[in-house]
């Protein structure tokens, strides 16, 4: 892959990460349905797991509503058609009339599909005491 290749690569895998953010944010149920592959699994902090329809209607019915959501130390590692995406995470949120924040950890893993770059499992791990 030449180096214009890979930085149109990790341009479009970029736009497909922040569609995903930009989603979780906004609770945008339709353009998360278009970032997750239909096989898509969700592992959350208590180490459950959900696929993607399951993800969905989690997101659709949670109560909480996030007020930022900050994404840094974004790291992209490429192995052909797949990719791995590893970063920091910083929500702040309120629920039941409660402020709270979350602190840690997303490692997302994308598959190119029919030209596309589609999300296809997400690990998520908060990080005590923050």
């Amino acid at each position: 892959m030449s180096k214009t290749q890979k930085k149109s690569e990790r341009d479009a895998l970029q736009r497909r990460e922040d569609q995903y953010t930009a989603g979780v944010l906004h609770k945008d149920i339709k353009l998360l349905n278009a970032v997750w592959a239909d096989t898509f699994l969700d592992t959350d902090e208590a180490g459950q797991i959900s696929s993607k329809s399951e993800q969905l209607k989690k997101t659709a019915l949670s109560k909480a509503a996030i007020k930022s959501l900050v994404v840094d130390q974004e790291r992209i590692d490429f192995y052909n058609n797949t990719a791995i995406v590893t970063e920091r995470f910083r929500v702040s949120y309120t629920e039941h009339g409660k402020s709270g924040t979350e602190t840690g950890r997303a490692t997302d893993v994308w598959v190119k599909q029919n030209g596309e770059w589609m999300c296809v499992a997400a690990h998520s791990s908060e990080q005590p005491g923050h």
